[in-house]
């Protein structure tokens, strides 16, 4: 049996990396946006369908 779905979220957790001037520091310190996409059901059971995340740079 099939609990109905009464919710459906997303939810990001933006981050960006500076640009550094310094080769050696290039690429050293990522950060990363995560995102997600909740279920909640009937039961107020919660699942996770979705998970992503990536290192984006910051453009000026």
């Amino acid at each position: 049996m099939k609990i109905p779905i009464v919710r459906v979220s997303r939810y990001w957790d933006l981050a960006a990396t500076d640009l550094l001037n310094d080769d050696k520091l290039k690429g050293s310190d990522h950060d990363f946006t995560d995102g997600v996409l909740l279920a909640k059901d009937l039961n107020g059971t919660f699942t996770f369908w979705i998970h992503m995340n990536f290192s984006l740079s910051q453009e000026t």
